[in-house]
């Protein structure tokens, strides 16, 4: 992973904090800050220690790690100071990421995570709509804007192994027209 430490003297972790094996929980204690690098949106994986710049942040890196591991997640506490990210449904999946003002005070940290997800069938991603498609596909867009809507939903299902709707593929592509043509609204 392409991140950097934090060097701060009063934030020295002991040791590092492991969590090799799936569902591992972690905790709170020695923990390593590390912030989270841009590079590392194409597989996201969350970890104790890891610091967001913004909340913006994390619920993009929420939306790529729903969608890429085909699972739905939600944020179940989200607040100005803090949000719960948990598996629709009744698994052990939890990430917990508060603010923490001792290394910036718009900086956001995962505080402890539960990786395990059991019995979870993969189903139609929520997290996975217009707004997520028109991001992540934004070099794309001029070929987007030559396929009609099941070529999209065909494209969409190779690129991420994911089902949209027609109504999505439409909005994707009118987001896609919006960014190359210019938006008229004024």
């Amino acid at each position: 992973m392409g991140s950097e430490l934090l060097s701060n003297e009063s934030l020295k972790s002991l040791a590092d904090s492991t969590d090799e094996e799936a569902g591992v929980v972690q905790q709170r204690k020695d923990i390593r800050y590390v912030k989270f690098n841009e590079n590392d949106m194409q597989d996201p994986n969350f970890f104790v220690g890891l610091v967001f710049t913004s909340k913006k942040q994390v619920r993009e890196v929420v939306t790529w790690y729903s969608v890429l591991h085909h699972k739905p997640l939600w944020l179940a506490a989200n607040d100005n100071t803090r949000f719960a990210i948990k598996c629709k449904f009744p698994c052990t999946f939890s990430v917990w990421i508060s603010r923490y003002c001792k290394l910036s005070p718009t900086d956001w940290v995962v505080k402890s995570v539960v990786r395990a997800h059991s019995g979870c069938p993969d189903e139609r991603i929520a997290l996975c709509n217009s707004r997520f498609l028109s991001k992540a596909m934004e070099g794309k867009f001029r070929m987007i804007l030559e396929m009609d809507f099941a070529a999209v939903q065909v494209f969409v299902d190779q690129m991420f192994n994911v089902k949209i709707s027609r109504n999505c593929a439409r909005r994707t592509k009118e987001s896609a027209s919006k960014k190359i043509n210019g938006d008229d609204r004024k």
